[in-house]
């Protein structure tokens, strides 16, 4: 009986250690993610959102919100900041007159394109101190975490 509850108590423990290092790994791409990509003006969500707009081609502001799981109220705030800055457009969807799609524009394109070097170089600079190997087992194993994930 004691190894049982001795096993629970260490999954427990192990479970909420790999919780805390997650949120810190997640607060500290958000924070230096954040301050790589303001050579470009932009900040880490802002440049997530302009992405997942990049690669869906139109959206709207609901998709945003169920693929990148953030709130209604950030989305809101980004899009019109992304707006202001002119790397998207907002128009009416022609299949259903009430749904507004969100699109890219051409400044917002060249954005993610600069976006992206800038990221991946940052990246590969910390990721490279990690074997292939290790590389792949993370991959595989954040993969299976997202799954989990609404």
């Amino acid at each position: 009986m004691a190894s049982i509850i001795w096993y629970y108590f260490h999954m427990r423990v192990e479970q909420l250690m790999i919780a805390r290092h997650l949120m810190r790994l997640g607060a500290y791409l958000e924070r230096e993610g954040g301050r790589e990509l303001s050579q470009i003006g932009l900040t880490h969500q802002q440049f997530l959102v302009l992405t997942r707009i990049s690669e869906q081609g139109s959206v709207s502001q609901k998709d945003l919100c169920d693929k990148l799981l953030y709130e209604k109220s950030n989305v809101s705030k980004i899009i019109k900041k992304l707006l202001l800055l002119g790397l998207i457009d907002i128009s009416t969807d022609p299949e259903d007159a009430r749904r507004q799609v969100i699109r890219i524009t051409d400044q917002g394109s060249l954005a993610v394109r600069e976006g992206k070097k800038i990221v991946s170089a940052w990246v590969e600079q910390w990721l490279n101190r990690l074997t292939d190997d290790e590389n792949t087992e993370i991959l595989s194993r954040l993969i299976k975490l997202n799954t989990l994930v609404r």
